[in-house]
């Protein structure tokens, strides 16, 4: 029998996760308790586990934009899923393979995740750092998206890619930041510039609070 409560393996409902276990040959039953407001869906594939995809980078939660070229938010929170049911799993290396713009940009490890260890089982997150390696493009009156494609590379040696997109925004369009919350978790935020300019040198700020996204621990 296969008791997910006795496996002590916790969901996460906001990822679509997986869970690695042992099992011996046989024939086993799957238990799980399923509570919920409203509607109730719950799927399950069990697949033998391949020692060559030891881990899942799944897509981030956020991203932070470009506002005409310039990065707003240098933070990436990138969850990983460590597959194995009994190694623990360490990223010794970040990097970009591919670049959509004609700037050369670094990647890097934030100094917060660079000790982290994910264990057997858990969706951790890591926080990335992406900056622009010399100065950043000058201002234009338009630009495109950034896409990225990153490689992510751990201590046994295996590594995974994923392709994210850095949306642009004009400066008169609303647009996404990412910041270091005092939790130590990445977290984002909405600015818009004024409607029209300020009559004094500075313009004064008005802060609106909104709880739209859970907290990403790391």
């Amino acid at each position: 029998m296969l008791d997910l409560l006795t496996h002590k393996l916790l969901c996460n409902v906001s990822y679509v996760s997986r869970f690695p276990v042992y099992l011996k040959r046989g024939i086993h039953t799957l238990q799980v308790k399923v509570r919920a407001k409203g509607p109730q869906v719950f799927q399950c594939n069990i697949k033998p586990f391949s020692s060559s995809y030891p881990f899942k980078l799944i897509n981030p939660p956020f991203l932070p934009d470009l506002v005409e070229g310039q990065i707003f938010g240098k933070l990436i929170p990138l969850p990983v899923n460590n597959l194995q049911s009994s190694k623990w799993l360490k990223i010794i290396k970040v990097s970009i393979i591919d670049n959509s713009s004609d700037k050369l940009l670094t990647l890097k490890l934030f100094k917060q995740s660079k000790d982290i260890s994910i264990a057997p089982g858990q969706v951790r997150t890591v926080i990335l750092e992406l900056k622009y390696k010399s100065d950043p493009p000058e201002k234009k009156a338009g630009c495109k998206d950034l896409k990225l494609t990153l490689k992510v590379t751990v201590n046994d040696g295996k590594s995974q890619q994923l392709g994210i997109k850095l949306r642009c925004r004009k400066l008169k369009e609303s647009f996404l930041f990412t910041f270091l919350d005092q939790d130590g978790s990445v977290q984002h935020g909405a600015a818009i510039l004024p409607l029209k300019p300020c009559e004094i040198s500075k313009c004064p700020v008005i802060l609106t609070l909104h709880g739209t996204s859970r907290c990403n621990a790391i």
